[in-house]
């Protein structure tokens, strides 16, 4: 799927990307990476936005935080592995509950966004 039909939020468009507590980013970061056609990797600000969620087809998100909120819970299936983000986390322990999570979405022809505040350390 393509985020082409996707922009970014105006100043003109209420878009509640809050996550003070996270540091979501405000700013456009672009679209998430498509790993796997079922399997995208993103950040909060990818989770917080509705229309990029639904251009992608994304059916769930593995939330790979402590921190950073389920915006839609009832819209899509959710799985929170709350990992710090600090060196010392213990991020191996929580592969095979992941795994699950996604090979079950995958499964049911689903596609899931997994996502930490910044996508690039605990969700990758």
């Amino acid at each position: 799927k393509s985020l082409s039909n996707v922009s970014p939020p105006t100043s003109a468009e209420p878009l509640d990307l809050g996550c003070s507590s996270c540091g979501t980013p405000l700013h456009d970061q672009g679209g998430p990476v498509e790993i796997l056609p079922f399997l995208y990797l993103g950040s909060a600000y990818h989770a917080a936005r509705r229309d990029m969620l639904d251009a992608l087809g994304i059916t769930a998100l593995l939330n790979v935080s402590s921190d950073c909120p389920n915006h839609f819970e009832g819209l899509y299936q959710y799985k929170c592995i709350p990992v710090e983000d600090n060196h010392k986390a213990d991020i191996s322990s929580w592969f095979m509950e992941a795994i699950e999570f996604i090979d079950s979405v995958k499964e049911c022809c689903g596609r899931v966004l997994v996502h930490c505040q910044a996508g690039i350390s605990r969700s990758a």
